[in-house]
């Protein structure tokens, strides 16, 4: 093989190499970012996602006598994303606090200018506690949709 043959396979490799490189970037680079809907109206999950790294927070409606209808804030004491894998667990308010496992997904929404354009799937476990110890704990299947981005037009 003469060196012009070499070169252009090293070439050939080196631009294919690039390219894979760039498409595993772009997937990772996806950001999930932003405020989905919770159990009920008025309620909802923020996700502040840095790369691979997230955090947030669910704010949601107090139902207890003493607290009843009061925004409570559950920030996120651990929280992990692993390509589309989301797990998170929140602080303890007013005896409450919830963990979450399951995965992000692309909704039905065309745009980020629409409702549901990523979900959230999987199961939300509502921990309760007693005098400081868990007093019981209720799973279910839940799917979070995005709120749209007040910031991006919808196309017409």
């Amino acid at each position: 093989m003469n060196l012009r043959a070499c070169n252009l396979a090293v070439m050939v490799c080196l631009l294919v190499g690039i390219s894979v490189g760039q498409s595993a970037a772009s997937k990772s680079a996806t950001d999930h970012s932003g405020r989905y809907s919770f159990l009920q109206d008025g309620e909802d999950v923020q996700l502040n996602q840095s790369g691979t790294t997230i955090d947030g927070y669910v704010t949601r409606l107090g139902t207890s006598d003493s607290d009843r209808d009061s925004v409570l804030e559950h920030v996120f004491t651990k929280a992990s994303l692993d390509g589309d894998k989301l797990s998170f667990s929140t602080k303890p308010v007013h005896a409450v606090w919830y963990e979450f496992k399951g995965r992000i997904e692309r909704g039905a929404a065309k745009t980020r200018a629409e409702d549901g354009y990523y979900q959230i799937v999987g199961t939300l476990t509502e921990h309760t506690q007693k005098d400081g110890k868990e007093a019981g704990a209720r799973s279910r299947q839940v799917t979070l949709k995005l709120f749209a981005d007040e910031a991006e037009a919808p196309r017409k």
